[in-house]
């Protein structure tokens, strides 16, 4: 009977405790694609008509439109047989588009250079220039495989040579052939300004314009950046109009004449990531277009929040929040804070001097019990600070629950003092546990080793107990008192250490029947307890990393 009374007990006091335990719910997050932003699918015809049209547009070097159209061709919608062929042989072209503009900016910028006297800059163009021909001409010589190739998947020659299928490939043919002249006719352009630098540019009746651009790396959105630039024509210095874009996104058109410097404002919406600005140079009648990309950091400014609340709150009551928002050490005004516990929410402002105060609600509930989340968002007015996502552990004690807590406790004490007529939990912790480890009470007359096997057990599961006794110690910064008993001491650690909650209750549950039951622990005992231990280390490791 006393037995059942004690295992009865313990029940209890492990339900009680284990009521509070969170439970984590995730949600999967379906992507959709938009049907507007597709294509219609292309027929093979029209597919061999559309590259040749763009080649076509490459070798008259509309270098923009070519590129356009080609980031069109990734909205299509490409029958899943030929969809990794079409990928492949947009992927080529493009980069063969990018040589070819890249090319011929190199080569107008040796002209430009040149012509103002300044012949190491303009020789180390042409050096650039030399590369990027060989560049070009691998890249064609690619394509005109991968065209023979998408030839074959598309089923163009078992079709008759008068057939509409047929005619198109031959276009796409013609274009390439185009394509392949004028990068013959740029590296010509290329070996005649090596030898006589004054050699005009033949392929433009425009005066070649140079443009130097310098940017800063980082920028955040709603603040102004500033960027810096040169425009440079050989014959004269004209106003010119000059653009600016982030990405897609025009963020201004000035007019300059030589040297500038604009300030333009990062578009608040623009999400932290890396971006591409350009800076364009439109033409304006002799003088041809220049631009220049560069890649520019777009984040937000970090705020730092000091955010206080109670370790510990009794329910029914209120779990009062306060905190500071600041940047820099100076103080965030007027951002927006939300103080969320499970179902309540209180929303509020910081003052003038940054700081917050208020008080969320914690309703009766039995279910609350253990440490809790109070989650807490500051959005600032200002779109280049970043938001402030924190979570803070409170621990909650339910009155109705303490008390079931206590009257088991009680029971269990009660059944103990009259068994063995001691008052064990008076004495120091370390003694006892020790006590318990190195006794050796052998009864005159019966097997020495039987009789030394469940003490040998229990001696396990309490050194198993001190080892994460001392690991908990020393992680939490407290020490065992001599007059606490081992399930206060796991109430105060789970407070500072709540991520130890789970295997410090079953170690400290496995150490008291350990101590002060007479049932004798099995082999499953140990191991569980060994295990528990090695659970304590891992999650303290894992939070010290």
């Amino acid at each position: 009977m006393t037995r059942l009374a004690i295992t009865l007990s313990t029940i209890i006091i492990l339900a009680l405790t284990i009521i509070g335990l969170p439970v984590a719910a995730y949600s999967n997050h379906i992507s959709h694609q938009n049907p507007a932003t597709a294509i219609e699918s292309l027929p093979p015809t029209q597919l061999i008509l559309f590259y040749g049209s763009v080649f076509q547009h490459a070798a008259e070097r509309h270098y923009r439109t070519t590129q356009d159209m080609l980031d069109e061709m990734a909205h299509a919608d490409i029958p899943e047989v030929w969809r990794e062929s079409i990928n492949s042989y947009n992927r080529l072209t493009t980069a063969l588009v990018g040589t070819l503009d890249r090319l011929e900016r190199q080569l107008n910028e040796a002209s430009v250079l040149f012509s103002l006297k300044r012949t190491d800059k303009a020789e180390q163009k042409l050096d650039a220039a030399t590369e990027t021909v060989y560049l070009a001409q691998l890249q064609l010589e690619d394509i005109e495989t991968s065209t023979n190739i998408l030839g074959e998947n598309l089923g163009v020659f078992i079709t008759a040579p008068d057939s509409e299928i047929r005619a198109a490939y031959d276009f796409q043919h013609q274009s390439l052939a185009r394509v392949r002249q004028l990068i013959d006719r740029l590296n010509q352009l290329r070996e005649s300004l090596r030898t006589n630098p004054l050699t005009a540019f033949e392929f433009s009746l425009q005066y070649p314009t140079l443009l130097e651009v310098s940017a800063p790396a980082v920028a955040h959105p709603g603040l102004p950046v500033e960027i810096r630039g040169h425009v440079i024509s050989p014959e004269a210095n004209p106003d010119r109009k000059v653009r600016i874009f982030l990405d897609n996104i025009q963020l201004t058109e000035e007019t300059v004449n030589g040297q500038f410097v604009l300030a333009t404002t990062i578009p608040p919406k623009v999400l932290p990531s890396n971006h591409t600005l350009t800076v364009l140079v439109a033409p304006d009648g002799l003088y041809s277009s220049a631009s220049r990309s560069m890649a520019i950091d777009i984040s937000r400014l970090p705020l730092r929040a000091q955010i206080d609340t109670p370790q510990l709150t009794i329910i029914p009551g209120y779990i009062k929040v306060r905190g500071t928002v600041l940047h820099d050490n100076a103080p965030l005004a007027e951002a927006s804070v939300s103080v969320a516990f499970k179902d309540h929410t209180v929303k509020l402002k910081t003052s003038p001097d940054g700081s917050f105060t208020t008080a969320i609600q914690v309703p009766f509930d039995l279910s609350l019990i253990g440490p809790q989340s109070v989650n807490i968002t500051v959005e600032p007015v200002e779109p280049w600070y970043a938001v402030i996502l924190a979570e803070r552990q409170v621990f909650t004690l339910n009155p109705a629950i303490v008390g079931l807590i206590i009257i088991a406790s009680l029971s269990t004490v009660l059944l103990l003092v009259s068994r063995s007529r001691t008052v064990v939990h008076t004495l120091p912790v370390d003694k006892a546990i020790h006590n318990e480890v190195h006794r050796e009470a052998i009864v005159p007359g019966t097997d020495k080793k039987s009789d030394r096997k469940p003490d040998d057990n229990k001696s396990k599961i309490l050194t198993a107990y001190l080892a994460g006794l001392r690991e908990v110690e020393r992680a939490a910064g407290i020490n065992i008192e001599p007059q606490t008993t081992l399930r206060e001491f796991l109430y105060t650690a789970i407070t500072r250490l709540p991520q130890i909650r789970k295997p410090f209750t079953g170690l400290t549950v496995l150490a008291e029947t350990a101590l002060y039951s007479a049932h004798v622990p099995d082999e499953n005992k140990i191991t569980l307890a060994k295990s528990l231990n090695g659970d304590i280390r891992k999650e303290l490791k894992h939070e010290a990393s």
